[in-house]
């Protein structure tokens, strides 16, 4: 649900917090993880007047482990700016990922077995968006 903050700047966040346990045999060793982790999402956006609004839209995951590998933070931020021209016409320029943060970096580290994977994609996208409504309204 959205809060208006003060006149004009409305936000919404939401936290989910995460407990998990695996218990697991690996080459012959019980293995048992139990461990707390979160997704921390918040949007906000403001109106700036004369038909201008701007956005600002992230999340955050905190670290966990999944049976064997380990996940390190991760996130992003995104930002656009919005131009309502008239009734029919809107314009709207966005940028995802602004900070190259949306990547993912998983740790195995065991006696037997050692990797370190890292995917990692060009994530930061600019968009233009134009919209012309062509609905007529009574």
């Amino acid at each position: 649900m959205p809060i208006r903050t003060t006149e004009g700047w409305t936000m919404e966040m939401s936290l989910l917090g995460i407990y998990s346990q695996f218990n697991y045999t690996y080459i012959g060793r019980r293995e048992q993880v139990r461990q707390f982790s979160g997704r921390l999402n918040a949007s906000g956006s403001f109106i700036i007047g004369k038909g201008w609004t701007a956005e600002i839209n992230g999340w955050i995951n905190t670290p966990e482990t999944i049976a064997l590998r380990y996940f390190d933070w991760k996130g992003t931020l995104d930002a656009g700016i919005q131009k309502i021209f008239s009734p029919k016409l809107k314009a709207r320029l966005s940028i995802q990922d602004i900070f190259h943060t949306n990547r993912s970096l998983a740790i195995l580290d065991n006696p037997e077995l050692k990797s370190t994977t890292t995917i990692r994609t060009d994530s930061r996208v600019v968009l233009l968006n134009l919209s012309w409504s062509l609905a007529i309204r009574s």
